[in-house]
């Protein structure tokens, strides 16, 4: 199953929705934690790999 955000964008790309409508679609109607950073010297300043393990 596709996730709705990425047919929200297609649908716009493709034209079949406007801009005003994508962004509709796009809003969290919950607060959520999500963060964006949007550098590189954010992301070398706040984030630290730390390891990996398979699963």
């Amino acid at each position: 199953m596709r996730n709705s955000n990425f047919n929200t964008i297609e649908l716009y790309f493709d034209r079949l929705i406007d801009k005003e409508e994508a962004i509709r679609r796009l809003r969290f109607e919950k607060p959520n934690l999500q963060l964006c950073f949007r550098t590189q010297k954010a992301l070398e300043s706040y984030l630290r790999f730390e390891g990996s393990e398979q699963i």
